[in-house]
């Protein structure tokens, strides 16, 4: 299941297709339960978060080397480029994860902020849930699909 944010859906629809959107972002990991929307701030304590090579985040305009690069492969496929590094920050059970742009997300409630929220394991794939504050590991496999109507 995957959850777009009302920042997300209106950037969708006014002129930011998602791999232009998205590119240069940043996942981040929650156990628990999912917000109703990602217009919401997680109740959860953050568990981890997702960059490339593992680097520190960096919220900028530009995609930063630590920013998450995705490609678009026909289709409807939106995928992980490069190496995605998981780094732990709390310990717990992931179950869910927030893809946030570039720029800075306060993660308070907004109605701006593109955001995606999604369940571990259909779109963020990754064998082993439980984080702990020392763990660093790469991600399997990102793999976003829009299906056709139906």
């Amino acid at each position: 299941m995957i959850r777009l944010s009302t920042g997300f859906r209106n950037a969708l629809c006014a002129s930011s297709p998602i791999v232009p959107l998205m590119n240069g972002g940043t996942i981040l990991l929650y156990g628990g339960t999912m917000p109703d929307s990602p217009d919401n701030p997680p109740a959860t304590t953050l568990l981890g978060q997702i960059t490339t090579d593992g680097l520190t985040f960096t919220p900028n305009e530009v995609p930063t080397p630590s920013g998450l690069q995705v490609a678009w492969v026909s289709p409807g496929y939106v995928i992980m480029n490069g190496h995605w590094v998981l780094r732990g920050v709390a310990n717990g059970t992931a179950t869910w994860f927030r893809w946030c742009w570039r720029n800075v997300d306060s993660q308070l409630s907004s109605q701006y902020f593109p955001r995606l929220d999604g369940t571990i394991g259909e779109v963020l794939r990754m064998s082993n849930p439980v984080m702990t504050t020392s763990r660093v590991s790469a991600i399997e496999a990102f793999v976003l699909y829009f299906p056709i109507g139906g």
